[in-house]
């Protein structure tokens, strides 16, 4: 599968994508210890392995992180047939695990 999605350039949008696409998530962190604990995506929660359809509109993801090791470098991924696609790239902040983005599709 390759991605999906792609950085948007509208304001108020992060990604955009084609409506039916099919986007699996991932994560990954420089000590090996980061995890998805839960994800939703237009209201309905996801489960392992974290795929969804993109549906017509804005709609918000949220991804909730876990890692072990407070400031580790987190990325949130597509992944994409073996390769993967940056969504956020950040230090690890366990007072703040989750991250939403909206996600245009048409």
């Amino acid at each position: 599968m390759a991605c999906k999605l792609t950085k948007s350039t509208k304001a108020g949008v992060d990604f955009e994508g084609k409506v039916g696409d099919q986007v699996q998530l991932g994560v990954s962190s420089d000590s090996g210890g980061a995890t998805i604990v839960s994800a939703v995506y237009d209201g309905k929660t996801l489960t392992v392995p974290w795929k969804f359809t993109l549906s017509a509109g804005d709609k918000f993801l949220t991804v909730l992180v876990d890692n072990p090791v407070p400031r580790d470098w987190t990325t949130i991924q597509e992944q994409c047939n073996g390769t993967v696609s940056v969504l956020k790239h950040y230090p690890f902040d366990p007072y703040g695990p989750t991250q939403t983005f909206i996600i245009e599709a048409q």
